[in-house]
Formats: C-alpha cells, structure tokens, sequence
C-alpha cells in the first residue's frame, strides 16, 4: 500500500512533517583530504557551525529526521531549496534526482533486513555539492561504514577523487545492497515451488502473495530507481561530477538495470506458482475422486448382485442349496478380482508398463521408461480400455 507524510492541503511548500516513530537526529562529520580523514559526531547547533566550517571535503552523514532544527541548519549553511528538504524529510518519497545550480540531488530507497528476515526499505537522501556531500538516512542501520573503513586507507580512491567519487560510493552502496536481498527472495521462492509441488497447503499460498506483494513494492522502487540513476548520469552537471566518476556511474547503472530485471522475473515466477499452487489442489483433488469412483465402481456390482440376493421371493433355486452362500463369496471375490486387474491394465490404479520397459530394455531408467509410456506398447490393452470407456 502506498503512504506518504505529505502536509495538509493548502500548507505552505516546504512543510516539513515528522513522523511520531522518527530516530533521534545523530550526525556523523567526516573532513578528509589526501593527507588525513577526521571524523566527529555533533548534536547541537554549535558544534554543527564549527564542523562545517572547514575548508577540506566534507561529509556530513545524518541519521534520523527528529530534529529540524539541525536540518534547516545543514540546508541553509549549504544553500538547500526547501523543497529539496521537504523531500528528504517527508518520507517515503519516489526514488527522483535534481540538478540545482550548486548542487545535485538524489532520493533513494535501501534494502535491509528486519528481524524476521523480510526485506523492508528505507529513503536514503544524497546531495552534492562542489567540496561536500550530504546523506540523509532514516535509521541507524550502519550501511556506510564500509565506506567509512575505506576512508582511512591512505591510498583509498575515495581520498583522490573529492566528494563527486564519495556521492558514487554511497550510491552504489545502496543500489547493490538489492542483491542479497533478491537472493534471499530467489531462494524462498525455489523453496515455496517445491512445497507447493510436494504437499501443497493453504499457508504455502499465503506466503506467495506476501512474497508477491514485497515484489510489487520491489518493482515500483527499483525500476523508479533505474530511471532516477539514468537521469543523474546523462544530466549536465559536468561541474560537479567529472567523466572519470561517469564512467563508474555507468556500472551502477546497469546494476540497476540488472535489479530491475530480476524484480520482474521473480514476480512472474510468484505469479505462476500461485497457478501452479491451484494446479496441484486441482490434481489431488482430481487424485481423490479417482479414487472414490474406484472403490465406488468395485461396489456397485457388488451391490447388484446383493440386492437381488437380499429380495424375499419364496421360490428363489439357489437359497436352498447347500453351496450357495459359498458360491456367492467366490463371485463376489471374483468380481472384486476382475475389476481390481483391468483397472491395474489400462494404467487407473498402477501402470506396469514401466516395470516392463525397463526390464525389456537394458540401461534404461525408470524416468526413461516412463517417456515410453504414451506409445503403443501395449496396444491391446489400450484398445481394451477405449472400448470399455465407450460402452
């Protein structure tokens, strides 16, 4: 389902809506440069107008949207529209990307984890500017800190090539953090088919339409997304991203292309499970009436021949003989007999026509044989059971 904070209509633009459930703001500043990285955490207006008063590259990394305050600080030190605030605040927005004259901007939706395993997304916000990059994050979910690991190593490229190859990291962190999340779909999945083929059950079906509906969700965000990072790479901000940086913007454009695809893939997949989930009730419950139309057919001739046996005529011949409630079981299980083998013959109960192919051809499985079950070994059978379906 779709929901979105969004102001009340008629509110000024720019309106900024907290949600109840916010993390308290934490912001994380990083100066760095060739020579060195300096990392300090901040939580007050002060500190925060020291820290970025700095004349290296900047990195200002904000996690949790409680505090307004040190937000409207952020935008106005770094000239942020307020729009551009709003949509960073005012989550979930649509994954969407903005050149402004001074910056470049990107919305973004992460994949994590929750504790039941589920995948569950949350807006990630960059901005760009000439020696800075801001990032907005709604939890405290430790995706950047591998980025932050690599920022220590002095030969790291992240040191070389200033904020615009730092604005690249961060997003293709995000957008690769969509494979294992796909992988475990992928194998829930494989593992719901072969349930479902095995012992197909109500909760199975479930469980495909929540995966679906995560899948839905998936391909409404990535493929947004996929247009979103196209958009930020053929976008004339020359001056704040260079051609070196494009080339490997490129690469996390085809990820995005590669996610999408896959998005789409599995959500057909979950789509034909659910008919392949009715299929199989529909066999078993095929399976079930087979079997009561067999056991109902070996009855009912020996009901007939009961029922004339069970009427009260005086002058009945065999009612007076001394062999005749024997004779009358030898029918009956004769009866039973007869039925039980020519339905065991034309392939109702079992077919043995498997057992022998495979002991008429040497070296041949039974997943062979069983190929050869719909030719004409048996002719005579078949044309035994065809007559007796037509009469």
């Amino acid at each position: 389902m779709f929901h979105k904070l969004h102001p009340t209509a008629g509110s000024r633009p720019g309106t900024l809506i907290i949600p109840d459930d916010a993390f308290e703001t934490r912001i994380r500043v990083v100066h760095y440069d060739l020579e060195g990285v300096d990392e300090t955490w901040v939580d007050d207006r002060t500190s925060l107008a020291e820290a970025m008063s700095s004349e290296r590259h900047i990195w200002i990394h904000v996690q949790g949207l409680r505090n307004v305050e040190l937000l409207l600080q952020i935008a106005e030190h770094f000239g942020i529209h307020p729009l551009a605030l709003e949509d960073v605040v005012n989550v979930p927005q649509r994954p969407k990307q903005e050149i402004a004259d001074t910056y470049a901007m990107a919305v973004m939706r992460a994949v994590g984890k929750d504790q039941d395993d589920a995948s569950v997304t949350e807006q990630v916000s960059l901005v760009l500017g000439e020696r800075f990059v801001l990032s907005f994050q709604e939890t405290y979910e430790p995706r950047f800190q591998p980025l932050l690991d690599r920022l220590q190593r002095p030969d790291a490229r992240l040191r070389k090539y200033g904020p615009d190859y730092l604005a690249y990291a961060l997003l293709d962190t995000v957008v690769d953090g969509y494979f294992p999340a796909l992988e475990r779909l992928g194998d829930e999945l494989e593992h719901l088919e072969t349930l479902v083929l095995a012992d197909p059950h109500p909760l199975q079906l479930e469980r495909i339409t929540q995966v679906k509906k995560r899948l839905i969700g998936l391909r409404r965000v990535t493929w947004a997304q996929r247009e979103m990072v196209g958009e930020l790479l053929h976008a004339d901000s020359s001056s704040l991203a260079g051609e070196q940086v494009r080339t490997f913007m490129r690469d996390t454009f085809d990820h995005c292309i590669q996610i999408a695809e896959v998005v789409d893939m599995y959500r057909e997949s979950a789509t034909g499970l659910v008919n392949t989930y009715l299929s199989s009730i529909g066999q078993r419950t095929n399976e079930v009436m087979k079997t009561l139309t067999i056991v109902g057919s070996i009855f009912i001739p020996m009901t007939f021949v009961a029922g004339i046996y069970g009427m009260n005529f005086e002058h009945m011949p065999e009612l007076h003989s001394p062999w005749a409630y024997p004779a009358f079981w030898a029918v009956m299980i004769g009866i039973v007999m007869g039925m039980v083998g020519f339905f065991y013959r034309c392939g109702w109960i079992s077919s043995p026509r498997i057992d022998q192919l495979t002991a008429r051809l040497p070296g041949t499985s039974p997943a062979k044989a069983t190929a050869f079950q719909a030719t004409d070994v048996d002719q005579t059978t078949t044309d035994e059971c065809v007559r007796h379906d037509a009469a």
